[in-house]
């Protein structure tokens, strides 16, 4: 039988995995708040990257295509989709 979305969603939450890269996320982004290449937005789960981190991830997407492109693979665009149910939910806020 297959697994519903909350069983999965529970399942992943209780990987070790997980636990380690929210246990080291707070952790980076504090460090790249303080060197000031991000800062915090009002958005929920959202930032700001100033121009100086912006700066590095335009260097660290350029390198990694060069990577990529040698071996053959090619990119893609995936936008972020919000669903307006989300949307909804934080307009009273």
């Amino acid at each position: 039988m297959a697994m519903t979305k909350e069983e999965c969603t529970e399942a992943f939450n209780n990987t070790d995995e997980f636990k380690h890269f929210h246990l080291h996320s707070d952790s980076t982004l504090m460090k790249l708040n303080k060197a000031e290449l991000i800062d915090y937005s009002s958005v929920k789960g959202c930032m700001i990257i100033k121009p100086a981190g912006y700066a590095l991830w335009e260097n660290i997407q350029h390198e990694l295509d060069r990577r990529f492109k040698e071996t053959g693979v090619q990119n893609v665009y995936m936008p972020l989709f919000i669903p307006e149910s989300l949307l909804n939910k934080e307009k009273d806020h």
